[in-house]
């Protein structure tokens, strides 16, 4: 949107509208790398989804969604035209949170551009490493469980990443040894 609150200039419908077909966002943070948005989506009872969202395309969430009626992410990606699959699901449902990603976060080499983000339903900070052109998801793993609910996870102005549980808001360090 333009600071006026109009369509801004290439938007791919006219309108205010960038993509469509999500649903549920908790999560949104723009790559520092290649400038791509990446989200995090809370499903119904399954499905729980990291997407790159892309100019104008369709994430396929409508009334048609029910978990189980198809093979997963399908049976919840599958309304309106060529609907765009998640690069991650989760079944059973990890209700992602917050994204942030790692430029000088001081987690080490393996989280050097990485994109963290946080899982409500188990407590977890997870860390995905992206493909060499930034457009795939080459690996997610849990980096730490934490034993309370994550809400969602930022870059501070220092670069560190910080995460928000119902105890307080803590910073992200690397493990020692």
């Amino acid at each position: 949107m333009t600071p006026e609150g109009e369509a801004a200039p290439g938007n791919p419908f006219g309108s205010r509208v960038w993509a469509y077909g999500i649903r549920n966002s908790f999560g949104l943070a723009f790559d520092p790398v290649t400038g791509n948005l990446w989200e995090t989506e809370n499903g119904p009872q399954c499905n729980d989804e990291l997407n790159r969202i892309v100019r104008g395309r369709n994430y396929g969430w409508g009334p048609n969604a029910a978990c189980g009626t198809a093979t997963a992410p399908s049976d919840t990606n599958r309304d309106g035209p060529d609907p765009q699959m998640p690069l991650r699901w989760f079944t059973p449902t990890i209700a992602p949170t917050g994204v942030a990603f790692c430029e000088d976060c001081e987690l080490g080499p393996r989280s050097v551009d990485a994109l963290f983000f946080g899982s409500f339903n188990t407590g977890q900070l997870w860390r995905a490493v992206l493909s060499s052109d930034r457009t795939r998801v080459r690996r997610c793993d849990v980096v730490a469980t934490l034993g309370d609910l994550v809400l969602s996870l930022e870059v501070g102005p220092d670069g560190a990443i910080y995460y928000s549980t119902y105890l307080g808001i803590r910073r992200l360090v690397r493990k020692a040894g």
